[in-house]
């Protein structure tokens, strides 16, 4: 295969927890440069426009039926690992059932995706006809990507779950290359905001196609139907986890359905704040690592108050870092091309204050991992809807009374959070003591 061939970057044996990080980290920072690289692009040949207001309200509304697949995360980890305990026999049993959960999904979200488009598209209430018009069309374009984000979890659990968690990661890897790749050199051709949805949806066939074939060394792909118990405590396991993990799917769009309503630019400013504040979370990874350990030992409440206590003091002085320093990493890497003054205030205001939210980000993924791995998912069901109720509540205090603008949907989005990650961890420890 000449100079370059997967074997190259196959893994040969069952990585620690430290080589995990260690290598994750690497490879997540490599990730975020093309990933940043990316929004460069966008920012130097569109700049902030209507329509980069409405391809990022697309992908918003498109990742609505990404929840389903990001449950993968804390479904198939930690029971496939209860499974490889058992036999190997076992977890090829629990493998091969997930494959065909999530074929039956994808079928669900293709019948679907367009027939509920037309109550979707409500969401944005205070976009002009021409920025609808612009994120109908993105929208459509994103479904490749979302059948291919399905296949793309579903493999990467079933390697982390035997602790080999570098292909996952190199698959991140490649998905930020091509999406880079692509859109730098199709915006500098045609300078067009649907060069983005075309993009994003080649960056996630091929790495998807990398996880299909890693996956395939370790552990056979083969899709079976079993109804057992074990399969229907996933099963229901899973629709608990929809819940929880439409958290932060639903606080964007409902940060951007507000947003909606302010002057063109806000959507774009709201989403590139959001990169750059969210840049340590998006590098450190924990939730995809701690998952294994912590199933491993059920979710200890010795081992979980200590990663919670080194993920919280970390994420405080990342967040003390974006705060102070956005200004100036707006300007170095966005203050050119199209982006104008203008541009740069807005994203600016929205860093600082979305900075705010990193702790919160690092916990609540530790928290209702945590709680899946000790099956008590249905006490953070109503919380989670509850911290969702309040972020549109405050919203539309700070936003529609106050007038407070960026900042209120930022701040709104923060004070959620501190509400959910707190009455999360007060709660397992009563949990924890019975």
């Amino acid at each position: 295969m000449g100079w370059f061939s997967f074997e190259k970057i196959k893994p040969k044996k069952r990585e620690t927890v430290l080589e995990a990080v260690l290598r994750s980290s690497f490879l997540n920072t490599a990730s975020k440069v093309f990933g940043y690289l990316r929004n460069v692009a966008i920012a130097y040949f569109l700049g902030f426009t209507a329509g980069t207001d409405a391809y990022f309200m697309a992908v918003s509304l498109s990742s609505l039926f990404l929840i389903f697949a990001d449950v993968f995360d804390s479904v198939g980890v930690p029971n496939l690992v209860e499974a490889s305990k058992k036999s190997r026999e076992e977890f090829e049993k629990i493998a091969s059932f997930m494959l065909l959960f999530t074929t039956l999904l994808v079928v669900v979200v293709v019948l679907l995706y367009f027939p509920l488009s037309p109550l979707i598209f409500k969401i944005p209430v205070g976009f002009s006809p021409e920025k609808l018009h612009i994120m109908k069309i993105c929208y459509g374009i994103l479904f490749f990507h979302t059948v291919f984000y399905f296949y793309y979890h579903h493999f990467g659990a079933v390697l982390r779950s035997l602790r080999f968690f570098t292909p996952f990661y190199v698959a991140e890897f490649l998905s930020s290359f091509i999406f880079f790749a692509a859109t730098a050199l199709g915006l500098f051709v045609y300078r067009n905001v649907l060069v983005l949805p075309i993009a994003y949806s080649m960056a996630r066939l091929f790495p998807c196609l990398y996880l299909a074939y890693s996956t395939n060394i370790h552990s056979p792909i083969r899709v079976s139907f079993i109804w057992n118990e074990e399969t229907k405590f996933i099963v229901k396991q899973f629709f608990q986890l929809c819940v929880l993990y439409s958290v932060i799917h639903l606080y964007q769009v409902v940060d951007r359905a507000f947003a909606s309503i302010l002057p063109t630019k806000s959507i774009s400013a709201l989403t590139y704040g959001y990169i750059v504040a969210f840049l340590p979370k998006g590098i450190l990874r924990f939730e995809n690592i701690l998952i294994t350990p912590l199933s491993e030992v059920k979710a200890e409440i010795k081992k979980l108050k200590m990663y919670l206590g080194k993920i919280l003091g970390l994420s405080v002085l990342a967040a003390a870092f974006m705060f102070f320093s956005a200004p100036l990493i707006i300007k170095i890497f966005f203050m050119h091309g199209a982006f104008s003054h203008v541009d740069w205030k807005l994203a600016t205001e929205a860093t600082k204050y979305y900075a705010f939210c990193l702790p919160a980000s690092f916990l609540w993924p530790i928290f209702y991992r945590a709680y899946q791995i000790r099956n008590k998912l249905n006490v953070l069901i109503p919380l989670s809807l509850a911290s969702v109720s309040m972020n549109g509540v405050l919203n539309y205090l700070f936003l529609i009374k106050l007038g407070l603008g960026i900042k209120g949907i930022c701040l709104a989005t923060f004070i959620s959070g501190v509400f959910l990650c707190s009455f999360s961890y007060v709660y397992f420890l009563v949990v924890s003591k019975k």
